[in-house]
C-alpha cells in the first residue's frame, strides 16, 4: 500500500509542471463535484443518499466579467444489483456556468445511471461503470451593435459563433436592448469507468470518463462540435493514525489541443481523537494558467467542507485586478434508517 501511494504522490506533484491549458467546467477542489468528473461515482459511498454542492469564482477583478460557476447534485444508491454485493446507482446534478461581459452561459442538467460490481463478497474491491446523459443550455446576451469579437470560449479558444453573433447584432437580432437573447440547447453522453480499492487504512478511487464523443451540435447558427474531453482523475483517503489523515487528489482533463493536470495534497488532524471533527489544510498546483493552490476544509460526522483558493503564476497572472479564484464546496451523506416492524405476538389466554 505504501509504494501505491507513494506513486500517486509522484503523479500529483510531477504531472502539474506540464505547461498546458484546459476546457469546459473545471474544479480545484473536484471531490466536491463527483458527477460533473465521472458517472461512475454515482452511488459510490456508505450512506442512504449524498447530497453535494460547489461555488466557484475566478477573474472577477480583473477589469472583465469573469467566470462564475455552481454546481449542485444528489445521488443515491438505488437497488440491489444481479448479485448480492452488487447495487445500481443514480445521480442528477444542475450546473450554470457563466462568463464574460454579455453573460455568456452554459447551464448543465444531468442525469446518470451505474452499475457497481464487487469484485469479492466484502466489497472491498469494485468496478464501476456509468452512463450520463447531460443537457446543456447555452444563452448570450448581446446589446444591438456591439463589436462581440473579443468574448472568449473553452480557455484560449474563440467561439466559431462570434461573428455570426456580430452580424446578428448589427441586425438588430442580437439578446439586449429589449431583443431576445441568442439561445440554443443541445444534448450529450459522458461515459465513464471507476475502481476502488478499500482497506483497513483508506480507500482509493481511480477513473476515467469521456464526454462529446457524439459530436453533438453545439453552436448558435450552423455546426460547431465540441471537442471530446477525456477526464482521469485519482483520490485516496486514509489514516496515518487515530488523529491524523491523508487526501491527496489529482484530475487530468485532455480536450481538443488542450491538456490540465490538478494535483493537491490535503493532511487532516483531530483536535480530539475521541471527537469526530477533523480540519483540513494542503497545498496543490495546476497547469494550463499556471496555479498554486491553496485547501482548507473540514469534516464533522457525515458533513464536509472545503476551500479552495487559486494563485495563477502566468498567463492572467500580469493582467490588472484580481486574477485569483475561489472555491467553496460541500457534501453531506445521509442515512435513513428503517424502523423495523416485527409480527405482532399473539398470547393465548388462559383457561
Amino acid at each position: 500500500m505504501i509504494g501505491k501511494l507513494k506513486l500517486l504522490l509522484l503523479f500529483i506533484f510531477v504531472l502539474p509542471l506540464v505547461n498546458a491549458f484546459g476546457q469546459d467546467i473545471h474544479f480545484t477542489y473536484f471531490e466536491f463535484a463527483p458527477q460533473s468528473i465521472n458517472p461512475a461515482l454515482n452511488g459510490l459511498f456508505a450512506g442512504s443518499y449524498r447530497v453535494s454542492g460547489m461555488y466557484r469564482d475566478q477573474y472577477q477583478n480583473s477589469g472583465v466579467q469573469g467566470f462564475s460557476t455552481i454546481e449542485a447534485g444528489i445521488d443515491v444508491p438505488v437497488i440491489r444489483g444481479i448479485r448480492k454485493q452488487d447495487w445500481v446507482g443514480a445521480g442528477f446534478s444542475f450546473d450554470r456556468d457563466s462568463r464574460g461581459l454579455y453573460k455568456f452561459s452554459d447551464t448543465y442538467s444531468r442525469m446518470g445511471l451505474t452499475y457497481h460490481l464487487s469484485l469479492d463478497k466484502n466489497q472491498t474491491r469494485i468496478f464501476s461503470i456509468g452512463a450520463q446523459r447531460t443537457g446543456v443550455s447555452r444563452r448570450i446576451n448581446v446589446p444591438t451593435g456591439t463589436d462581440i469579437t473579443n468574448i472568449l470560449l473553452n480557455g484560449n479558444r474563440t467561439d466559431p459563433d462570434i461573428v455570426r453573433l456580430q452580424q446578428s447584432a448589427a441586425s438588430g437580432q442580437g439578446g439586449g436592448s429589449g431583443a431576445p437573447a441568442v439561445e440554443k440547447s443541445y444534448g450529450d453522453w459522458v461515459g465513464g469507468l471507476s475502481f476502488t480499492n478499500r482497506t483497513k487504512q483508506g480507500q482509493l478511487i481511480l477513473g476515467a470518463a469521456f464526454a462529446h464523443f457524439l459530436k453533438e451540435n453545439a453552436a448558435f447558427q450552423n455546426n460547431y462540435n465540441v471537442p471530446m474531453r477525456i477526464t482521469a482523475f485519482a483520490t485516496y483517503e486514509g489514516s496515518i493514525n487515530r488523529q491524523m489523515s491523508i487526501e491527496p487528489g489529482l484530475i487530468i482533463q485532455s480536450q481538443g489541443s488542450g491538456f490540465e493536470a490538478s494535483g493537491h495534497f490535503v493532511a487532516g488532524y483531530k483536535l480530539k481523537a475521541e471527537k469526530p471533527l477533523v480540519l483540513k489544510a494542503g497545498l496543490g498546483a495546476r497547469t494550463g494558467t499556471v496555479s498554486a493552490q491553496v485547501l482548507l476544509g473540514a469534516e464533522y460526522k457525515s458533513i464536509k467542507a472545503g476551500f479552495a483558493y487559486d494563485i495563477p503564476l502566468s498567463g492572467y497572472a500580469n493582467a490588472s485586478g484580481v486574477q485569483n479564484a475561489i472555491e467553496f464546496g460541500v457534501s453531506y451523506i445521509g442515512i435513513i434508517k428503517k424502523t423495523p416492524k416485527p409480527d405482532p405476538i399473539i398470547t393465548c389466554p388462559r383457561l
